[in-house]
Parts: structure tokens; sequence; C-alpha cells
């Protein structure tokens, strides 16, 4: 097997899947100078093999000057296009593939993967596994994970939705519109650092987002206890009790979200027990997709 390590940036928003997905994980800033990056270039030439995730400016300078085999991870879905980051590292990502310098690509979006795959790209649908821990407080509290400054988390429908319940929120997006959300229709919160402190002080988390459902956050939820509720996604398609309690119909239906809030902590211990079913066919099918990817 060829010797593979894998860079990704330190913000990306499955770090922690890569990290424990994968053995050898380099993590990076946004930007490097020109010192920082021929000091990559010194770690990562001991290796036959770099997989790239998303799109960082550095990949660039990698590829047109190491004679290595990369791969690429997309972890954004398709729905996610019109936003300016993503669709600047589909082209770019579009132009490497085209150039012969990107040998496979591989999803985590069943969508992108079966678009790709129409194109007749060399691509891959792959899931990444975590393992982060911790112990659940008890508590009536919900949590929203997400960007408040990004319309497609659909942040403000899911305020709106712990309102109507009257619930406390934990809140990791902190600008002047929502500290003005919750001041003015007087809400019980409490703003985190991030959204792993969101999952970590909640019973309940909120990812109701009309695109960019990342499976990581649900998994860190639900494997400590912390029921996630989705938006309308297929992931638990074949979960009975997950898609029943935990998927909405309709992503902007705050009174859905309401409702989901509420059938799900009445139903807390059935979904936990299908999950446990869903996590084992999950672990098993990243154990899979990560091996043909390092094949």
């Amino acid at each position: 097997m060829k010797k593979t390590v894998v860079l990704i940036s330190k913000n990306n928003g499955y770090l922690n899947s890569v990290k424990y997905s994968f053995k050898n994980v380099i993590e990076l800033k946004e930007t490097l100078n020109s010192e920082e990056r021929d000091e990559l270039v010194k770690k990562i030439e001991k290796y036959d093999r770099i997989i790239l995730v998303d799109y960082l400016f550095v990949f660039r300078y990698l590829m047109q000057n190491m004679d290595k085999e990369f791969k690429w991870i997309l972890t954004y879905d398709v729905s996610s296009l019109p936003l300016i980051n993503e669709k600047l590292s589909y082209k770019a990502l579009m132009e490497y593939y085209d150039r012969k310098l990107v040998s496979e690509i591989a999803c985590l979006d069943n969508d992108f993967y079966e678009l790709l795959k129409k194109a007749k790209y060399k691509v891959s649908k792959i899931d990444l596994d975590v393992n982060v821990k911790f112990k659940k407080k008890k508590n009536d509290e919900v949590g929203i994970v997400g960007i408040d400054y990004n319309p497609l988390d659909n942040y403000y429908n899911e305020l709106t939705a712990i309102k109507l319940n009257n619930q406390f929120v934990n809140l990791s997006g902190r600008t002047n519109a929502t500290k003005e959300f919750v001041k003015f229709f007087e809400m019980k919160y409490s703003f985190k650092e991030n959204d792993l402190e969101v999952i970590k002080s909640s019973n309940i988390i909120l990812e109701c987002s009309f695109a960019k459902l990342n499976i990581e956050k649900v998994l860190i939820a639900m494997d400590n206890g912390v029921l996630a509720i989705v938006g309308n996604t297929s992931i638990f398609d074949k979960y009975k009790t997950l898609k029943k309690y935990l998927v909405l119909n309709s992503d902007d239906d705050v009174n859905e979200t309401a409702q989901k809030i509420n059938e799900a902590k009445d139903h807390s211990k059935e979904i936990l027990e299908e999950y446990k079913k869903f996590r084992k066919d999950y672990r098993t099918n990243c154990f899979k997709s990560i091996d043909e990817l390092l094949k």
C-alpha cells in the first residue's frame, strides 16, 4: 500500500473525522507564506500519495511542483455550489482533474458522487468516521450548530422554532443579528465558543440546514446521547424511527421543527436504540470506503 498523507485546513468542518479516519494528517492554516509552504513540501516529500481535502491555495503549488499521486476529497454537497468559496473549490478541482493532476475524487455527498460519476470522472463515495466522547449534561436545552450568517444554515428559522417552545438555546453564532434576535424575543440563551461546545451543552441540537449537512456533528452528538434533528436529508432513510423523529419534511417549517424537538425528547430511548444499528452499519461502510480509497 502506498504511503499516504492527508492535508486539511484547521478550520475544516470535518477535521475531527479526517484525523480519526486517516493515519497521517497534517492540519494547515488557510494561507501559508513561502517559508511555511517550503516547510510543508519537506514534510510531505516522503509520502507517495497526497490526499487533499476541499480547497486551499497551497494545493495548486504542490500539484504543479511535486511528482506525487494526488487524490481529492469533497466534503460539501451539490446544493452548496452557489456559495462563492465552494464554487472556486469546484472550479479548481475540475481544472486539476482535467489537467490530470488529480487521479481520483472522493465525495462525502452522494448527489455530488452521482453527478461526477455520470460525467465519467474517476470518483468514489466515502464515509468518514469520528470518535469524540464527553459526559452528557442533563438539561432541557437545545443547541443550534452551523453559521448564523450563512443563509443556507437556516439559523433564524431554528431560533424561531426554539422560541415557540420557549426553551433555553445554546449558540455559537454571535453576529449582531443573532444577538438582536435573542434579546428582542427575550430568549433564554448562552453563547458558546464553537459548535462542539454547543453540542456538549445541549440535550438536543438542530442542524436543519438547507444544504451542507455536516454528518460529523450529527455523529458526535448522537454518539453521546444528544439527539440531532436534521433537515430533509436521506442519511436515515433506511431507519424508520430515525427518519420519523429526527428528519424534517420541510426545512423551513418552524412549527414542524418545534414539534420535532418535543417528539424527539419524548421518544429519546427509542431513537437511541435504533441509532445503534445505524452506527454499526455506518462504521462498516467507513472502513470499506477508506480502504478502497487507499488501495
